[in-house]
């Protein structure tokens, strides 16, 4: 289920690392889909090709890019 935030395909030139803090994040990297529940971590790699949008509620994140 999406509610609104989408983000298209796109990657990052360096390591993001995300914490959920509140709702559910999803995205699609890998050929799968994923949901990111509220208390997870999220290692993105670089120039890795992948989605991210709202599955539930509005997740309220933390990012950090080295």
């Amino acid at each position: 289920m999406r509610t609104g935030l989408d983000f298209g395909r796109h990657s990052h030139e360096t390591y993001v690392i995300g914490v959920i803090e509140e709702g559910v994040g999803g995205n699609y990297y890998r050929g799968a889909t994923h949901y990111i529940p509220a208390g997870a971590v999220l290692v993105m790699t670089p120039d890795e090709p992948h989605t991210g949008y709202a599955a539930e509620g509005l997740p309220k994140s933390r990012l950090f890019a080295p």
